[in-house]
């Protein structure tokens, strides 16, 4: 299209020239005592001379009127330009760990810098590593009301920096503020339930964990493992079996048949001496599914009726004869029941099943009290040497010494029928 406008502009104009030359023609200009005379073609360019002339002087005094701002927008440029050229010099000396000189640069022309959040920021770190935690404050005190909108970074770095001094419950206030800020933030719901675990305000952090598992904050085995390790911590650390319960009550229904989170439900019970309540948990969880774990530890709950959890663990034989942490509990049960033949018996099926060191250690303390004393220390060496992963050729211990001394001491007395066995975690 433009082409087109330019071929007929060049048409017209030769057309103009072509009738210019062949009648020039003329103007007359009159006005007394004057008269201007001249042919139309020098009148013409003139003319465009003229207007050539004002449109200069036009553009001159334009641009002489807008001087002023031109020079203050230059201005303007180059102080941001020194101002960004020392906010990335600073920058490099908090990275290279000069923190005096990082502050000094990067509060040099701080007012001209486009974003001075990120200057601040930056000298509240290095004011940190000073352990300067009033500059420090300063510092994000400035980079907050510097903030505009809803950005969260000011209050994400201040939340790190007073994790890093140690300032536990600031920083949960932080971020705490900061996820009723922006709810969805993936960093500041990590932060807090890090920090609520750290304090450990169960109340909060359980719901907290269904808030991350449906944003999607954690990946789904992190998240699982958080949910367990909190929870197990959670129920380990209650003083008393009321509280125990108010805990477990606070675990969704759901997450209460996992088997990890039944696994430290017993074992809080187990602590605190509720011993049958755990035996009932872990049977209704194995009837539920099989577990390894589970049926470890039901072998470890002293329920006060051995013989019926011994009775209960064998019909668990059916579908599971070759598990060894089946065969370690009713070797347990039964010695918990003092029936020695059946107990050797389950013990050393889980010992040909697996070297198993809980197994021998068990075939140890069965041996040593039948008074059979060379074999139980043969026993003991092994399960040590399982458990530590030592070799054949490591000492006794000092313990196993001792109990080999008082077997061999119990050998030179005569009895009807084996004693009868103390039995407890503790003893060993």
């Amino acid at each position: 299209m433009k082409f087109v406008l330019l071929l007929f502009a060049a048409l017209a104009t030769g057309i103009a020239m072509t009738q210019l030359i062949d009648n020039p023609g003329y103007v007359l200009i009159s006005r007394q005592p004057w008269s201007i005379e001249s042919t139309l073609g020098i009148f013409l360019l003139a003319l465009l001379v003229l207007f050539g002339l004002i449109y200069l002087l036009i553009r001159f005094l334009i641009n002489l009127f807008h001087t002023p701002a031109r020079l203050g927008r230059w201005s303007h440029r180059r102080q941001t330009q020194q101002a960004l050229d020392a906010q990335q010099r600073g920058l490099a000396a908090v990275i290279t760990g000069d923190y005096v000189l990082a502050k000094k640069t990067l509060l040099k022309n701080i007012s001209n810098t486009p974003n001075p959040s990120i200057n601040y920021l930056a000298a509240a770190w290095a004011a940190q590593q000073q352990n300067n935690t009033e500059e420090r404050d300063s510092f994000m005190a400035s980079a907050s009301d510097g903030n505009t909108g809803r950005d969260i970074a000011p209050g994400i770095v201040q939340c790190r920096l007073q994790i890093q001094a140690g300032q536990t419950e600031q920083a949960l206030a932080t971020a705490s503020s900061l996820q009723q800020v922006e709810p969805s933030n993936d960093i500041a719901i990590q932060m807090l339930l890090k920090l609520l675990e750290e304090t450990e305000d169960w109340a909060t952090l359980l719901p907290m964990l269904k808030t991350a598992e449906k944003l999607n904050t954690l990946p789904e085995k992190e998240l699982a493992e958080t949910t367990w390790r909190v929870t197990d911590r959670m129920l380990s650390t209650s003083s008393d079996l009321k509280e125990l319960d108010q805990r477990i009550r606070m675990i969704p229904k759901k997450q209460r048949r996992g088997e990890r989170i039944v696994a430290s439900m017993a074992r809080a019970m187990n602590h605190l001496g509720d011993f049958d309540r755990s035996e009932t948990t872990l049977r209704t969880a194995l009837k539920n599914d099989w577990s390894e774990l589970l049926i470890s530890l039901y072998g470890e709950t002293r329920s006060s009726d051995p013989c019926a959890q011994l009775k209960y663990a064998e019909t668990l034989t059916t579908d599971h004869p070759l598990s060894t942490a089946l065969m370690l509990t009713l070797g347990r049960l039964a010695m918990r029941s003092q029936l020695w033949g059946m107990a050797r018996s389950y013990l050393e099926v889980a010992i040909h099943n697996n070297d198993n060191a809980d197994a021998f250690l068990e075939m140890g303390w069965l041996l040593e009290t039948l008074n059979e004393g060379e074999p139980a220390r043969e026993m003991f060496r092994r399960g040590l040497e399982l458990k530590t992963g030592n070799s054949r050729d490591q000492s006794i211990p000092d313990q196993i010494k001792r109990i080999s001394t008082t077997s061999d001491e119990s050998n030179d007395s005569s009895a009807a029928q084996a004693p009868s066995l103390v039995y407890s975690k503790e003893s060993k």
